[in-house]
């Protein structure tokens, strides 16, 4: 009796502890490629921006005028006219941006020898350098004795400023020109020199070669150069 009662005791225990056993829950777990946060390089964001010299035309107006300057939107408005830009391609042109002294905005027609800064902007730096490349040719006819024999040319050369003097030149989707006078300059009439060097310090393009049309007062004609800054 005693024997049997043992062994019910012990089927019970038995069958107790094979309740007990059970599968470990498994927990789900998040894949570790949710987990990763793309991260946006900052190199292809920079190139995706479009570069753009207003403020820093505006930073090399402010060492003249301080705040009394002006900007004048020349094309595709018609609020303005300048016979300068006619020497220019048209051609993909988005627009020309004119900057100089407050006191220019009271005149509906600019001549070169009034603003400081013209900028053009065209829809592609190839745009750009084929208006840049018709400049050069033009330049070319000038210097070959035809200013004085050819009319348009004449007429031409002496919208670009060629009596005065200029420092044009091609930069990206851009075209920039630094107005030259005989007068002088606005920067405390320092020297040429300098005054193109401040002038590329403002826009950022210092260590760099550029290939400028240079005219100086007097010679009626453009040099293209290659100028390291």
């Amino acid at each position: 009796m005693k024997k049997k009662l043992l062994f019910i005791v012990l089927t019970i225990l038995f069958l107790s502890c094979q309740n007990d056993k059970r599968e470990p829950e498994i927990q789900p777990t998040e894949s570790p490629v949710n987990n990763i946060k793309t991260k946006e390089n900052p190199l292809t964001k920079e190139k995706n921006v479009k570069k753009d010299f207003n403020s820093e035309i505006i930073t090399f107006l402010k060492l003249m005028y301080k705040n009394d300057y002006a900007i004048i939107d020349l094309y595709p408005q018609e609020n303005y006219y300048s016979p300068y830009t006619k020497s220019f391609s048209k051609i993909d042109l988005n627009k020309i941006t004119i900057y100089g002294n407050k006191k220019i905005e009271k005149y509906q027609k600019l001549y070169y020898e009034q603003f400081d800064v013209v900028l053009l902007e065209y829809n592609t730096k190839k745009s750009a350098k084929n208006s840049f490349n018709l400049l050069k040719k033009m330049n070319q006819k000038v210097n070959n004795d035809n200013f004085e024999t050819d009319s348009e040319i004449r007429k031409n050369s002496m919208n670009l400023g060629v009596k005065s003097g200029g420092f044009i030149f091609q930069n990206d989707q851009y075209i920039i020109s630094l107005v030259k006078r005989c007068s002088g300059n606005n920067l405390k009439n320092i020297s040429w020199k300098k005054y193109e060097s401040k002038f590329i310090e403002c826009l950022k393009l210092q260590d760099s070669t550029i290939q400028v049309l240079y005219g100086r007062c007097g010679h009626m004609k453009f040099n293209l150069i290659e100028q390291k800054f």
